[in-house]
């Protein structure tokens, strides 16, 4: 993993994280092990911090797989997908 947050100012934050993972290891019969391929996989999340009496909220956008790179969940067979989260926190 490699990640990196960024302050931009106005109580907004930028984080990206890149991830890279070796293939999972296929149960198999024989001596050697099978793996299914490996992936790389980017992520990007925007978040804005508000104060409003004695709260804090954090309002935050999560982009997993902004690429839309593949991903290979078991044996020939390959995924692409993007899951956008919205969501909000609440601190008092």
């Amino acid at each position: 993993n490699l990640v990196a947050g960024i302050p931009l100012g106005r109580n907004w934050d930028l984080g990206l994280r890149l991830q890279y993972q070796t293939g999972k290891p296929q149960p198999v019969l024989s001596e050697t092990v099978a793996r299914n391929a490996a992936y790389a996989r980017f992520d990007i999340r925007f978040d804005k911090h508000a104060v409003w009496r004695s709260w804090i909220f954090d309002f935050y956008v999560d982009i997993t797989n902004a690429a839309v790179m593949p991903e290979e969940f078991r044996a020939g067979e390959v995924l692409r997908y993007v899951l956008p989260t919205i969501g909000t926190r609440g601190r008092f």
